[in-house]
């Protein structure tokens, strides 16, 4: 079984690295977009650091659209890695709630093998959320697409 990272970067690259660092041995590949007002030699050392056997980290430029960045990322992911069986979605700022355990998903996935996982994102100090991060590939493709 093969999990497929795609990851944007827009902004400020300090949040980054956590975020990088707890993704850490969950995915086989991925692509990464990262915009110019991002570019640091910090932040591509920490993306080529990240435990992810292969990995295509490509400039972009933002155009004022999440919807849009993380459209690109995912053609590029599914046309670069064809063979995956599951997408895994993040941004580069995302921040996992206490008690997720992403080293879990794999032997989940590959026990269950469901079409979609639901996982606890803290997007505040206080407030929290379950997201779809992971969707099952099918036929090459995958159920949804980011709107805005």
């Amino acid at each position: 079984m093969k999990i497929g990272l795609h990851m944007i970067v827009a902004g400020d690259p300090s949040p980054v690295i956590p975020c990088i660092e707890s993704q850490s041995g969950l995915c086989d590949c991925g692509v990464i977009l990262v915009d110019s007002k991002s570019d640091s030699d910090d932040l591509y050392s920490a993306l080529i650091n990240m435990n992810i056997p292969h990995l295509a980290i490509r400039r972009y430029v933002w155009e004022s659209s999440f919807a849009r960045a993380r459209n690109t990322a995912l053609e590029k992911l599914l046309l670069n890695f064809p063979n995956i069986d599951y997408v895994y979605w993040v941004d580069g700022d995302d921040i996992w709630a206490p008690g997720t355990n992403l080293s879990d998903l794999r032997e989940k996935l590959e026990k269950e093998q469901p079409e979609a996982v639901n996982l606890l994102y803290q997007y505040s100090s206080t407030a929290k959320l379950y997201r779809n991060r992971i969707w099952k590939v099918i036929n090459g493709e995958v159920p949804y697409f980011w709107r805005g």
